[in-house]
């Protein structure tokens, strides 16, 4: 019997809406609850919490790769699942949550919006990563020179920007991209000099041999070493010619504290203090700058006297090594101006905290920095395996700190979708597009699950509205899933398959046939008439005429009259060489998973069957496996 039901076949995969029909389903469900787990059938669609489920429990997985990473943030931002998330490997969890209390070989229809095909470019580009220069960052494209934290001509991005990738994304991968924020200012930084108020060079120090130490106190003018605890204090040093002041706690048992305090100095309005230094050996930040107006000069110190200005300067370190001398900025001491100022560095270590900070050059004046004038800028690289480059592809565009700017904010979140805004962006950056343009945006969005700002992208193209829409590529689905006993769920383990021209398979059943009775094989061995199948044609041949009158002649049919006949012996036929045909497709085949029957779903194209009208029509088979070989089981289902 023909039965007629229409399915939708996506990609490869027939989604068949086949229900089992147990009438002791009444019976089960009026069974009482607590007599234990009853078989159910039911049906789900996913919300958002379930996709935010999902997407925390691949988040969870351990050793993530950044690309599974970006699909399960996608999972939820978007309410859809993925290529790289599956409803068959994360429902199943859902699922046992949710329906505790359902029996095995209980089935739940569940239906979910997937992502499906999303550009390529899209892809490329959701991987981005974001990068923003800092202190750090800023120090090493300054070296020794005043450092300011933004590029310049001098120190354009175009030189530095790969320079600074290569320096800390040490792992990178060929293909990575990095969307770079930085600052930059059109002029180049200039002082302005002005008075000098104070000036202290340490050339006064006692010491004239590199592996000597020299006294502070008594050799400096108005400068103390006052030790709070340890015994590492500081101490003059000689190196090239030149005489500065060291602190270290290398060698020490326990906390060090040693402060070097310097001469009072009175305060005018724009004065500003700079200092040389060099970082040996760096295992922690031990300086602190101090300032105070209400120390009394001696060495009763308070700590309510001190004022920390540590977070003015930006210091630089090279680890197992010591930096070149720099300048590490400039602090501005207006705010203390009519009075009198002491300065001191701080120098907090221990057995653990060692580095040795070395100081030179201490100067207070009105000499400054002119005004700045830096905005901000980004731009995106990609590593070729060797070097960073800068990232240019067609049809890419990549929102800048103005265009932001110019819509009133500072990226994307939940209160300020892209959806809302990237439409209105496009027409104004693109007003002669045409209908059909396809553009891809890379965005910054604010994810509140991680408070971090991450890269991301979408398509969007030009409508016959004139009006851009983001491509969503996003189908509904709905998939069975089992439940296999003791709370387990599993995805409807049937195979489908769509047999196609020139995908080899038929083949098998002329090659079968070619070695039991070549008669019924044509001349080119890619047809046979006795089972129906063409791997030319890529079909069964029901045209009755070329099975009876001419390869084969066979006898059995040409005793049929009746279409109707004539179509069933066919299709019997036609299953007998479908089942020779899955045993060569699957020989390691399973009659069933965790105690489910594993159902093998075929579809095929059938040449004039004489029982119905049209030249092809399609059709469905099912099969199952019985341990050694391949049943036809149920009706054939005509597929519309």
């Amino acid at each position: 019997m023909i039965m007629n039901k229409k399915h939708t076949i996506l990609g490869a995969f027939l989604l068949l809406g086949l229900v089992a029909c147990d009438p002791m389903n009444d019976i089960y469900n009026e069974i009482d609850e607590s007599q234990g787990p009853v078989v159910k059938s039911g049906e789900y669609t996913l919300v958002a919490a379930d996709y935010t489920s999902i997407s925390k429990l691949v988040l969870a997985e351990e050793n993530i790769t950044a690309e599974k990473k970006a699909a399960a943030n996608a999972v939820k931002s978007t309410n859809t699942l993925n290529e790289l998330v599956k409803a068959e490997d994360y429902i199943p969890a859902l699922l046992a949550k949710s329906y505790a209390d359902w029996g095995k070989k209980s089935t739940v229809k569940v239906t979910y919006a997937y992502q499906d095909a999303l550009p390529e470019t899209v892809l490329e580009m959701s991987k981005t990563e974001t990068y923003e220069l800092k202190d750090d960052a800023y120090a090493f494209v300054w070296g020794d020179e005043t450092v300011v934290n933004f590029l310049t001509p001098k120190k354009s991005p175009v030189e530095y920007l790969p320079k600074v990738l290569t320096n800390v994304k040490t792992n990178a991968k060929k293909g990575d991209l990095v969307l770079v924020d930085y600052k930059y200012d059109t002029e180049e930084p200039t002082i302005e000099v002005g008075d000098d108020l104070y000036q202290q060079e340490f050339e006064s120090l006692d010491v004239h041999d590199s592996k000597a130490t020299g006294t502070i106190n008594g050799n400096v003018e108005g400068w103390q070493v006052i030790n709070a605890s340890g015994t590492k204090n500081w101490v003059g040093k000689f190196y090239n010619d030149n005489r500065y002041v060291q602190c270290s706690a290398f060698g020490a048992t326990g906390d060090n504290v040693s402060w070097l305090v310097g001469p009072k100095t009175n305060i005018v309005d724009g004065a500003s203090l700079t200092f040389d230094a060099k970082i040996g050996y760096h295992v922690g930040d031990a300086l602190h700058v101090m300032v105070s107006t209400t120390y009394d000069g001696t060495a009763n110190l308070k700590d309510e006297d001190w004022e920390d200005i540590t977070s003015a300067f930006k210091f630089q370190n090279a680890g197992n090594n010591y930096t070149e001398w720099y300048s590490p900025g400039m602090a501005d001491l207006s705010k203390y101006a009519g009075k009198g100022l002491y300065i001191a560095f701080k120098y907090v270590g221990s057995a653990t905290i060692t580095s040795t900070y070395q100081l030179d050059n201490v100067s207070i004046s009105t000499t400054r920095m002119a005004p700045t004038h830096e905005k901000p800028f980004n731009a995106m690289y990609q590593f070729d395996g060797v070097d960073w480059k800068p990232f240019n592809k067609k049809d890419v565009l990549i929102l800048t700190p103005e265009d932001y700017a110019a819509m009133g904010i500072t990226d994307f979140g939940s209160s300020k979708l892209p959806e809302n805004y990237l439409p209105a962006y496009l027409a104004k950056m693109l007003p002669y597009a045409q209908i059909g343009d396809v553009k891809t945006l890379v965005y910054k969005n604010y994810d509140s699950g991680s408070k971090t700002v991450v890269a991301e992208a979408a398509e969007y193209k030009l409508g016959s509205d004139k009006v851009w829409a983001k491509n969503t590529a996003v189908v509904d689905i709905t998939s069975q899933f089992v439940n296999v006993g003791n709370g387990k769920w599993i995805y409807d383990p049937s195979i489908y398959y769509v047999i196609s021209k020139g995908d080899g398979n038929l083949q098998r059943i002329v090659d079968y046939v070619k070695e039991t009775n070549s008669t019924y094989v044509d001349s080119y061995g890619t047809a046979e008439y006795y089972y129906g199948a063409s791997e030319y044609q890529g079909n069964f041949n029901f045209k009755v005429s070329d099975r009876v009158d001419r390869y084969g002649k066979d006898p059995e049919l040409a005793k049929i009259t009746d279409v109707e006949e004539q179509a069933a012996f066919m299709f019997k036929r036609a299953a007998e060489g479908l089942c020779i045909m899955l045993k060569g497709m699957y020989p390691d085949a399973k009659s069933d998973i965790d105690g489910i029957t594993l159902d093998y779903y075929v579809t095929f194209s059938v040449y004039l069957n004489p029982a119905e009208s049209g030249t092809r029509n399609n059709y469905t088979m099912q099969f199952n496996y019985d341990g050694s070989n391949f049943i036809h089981v149920g009706d054939v289902v005509k597929v519309e």
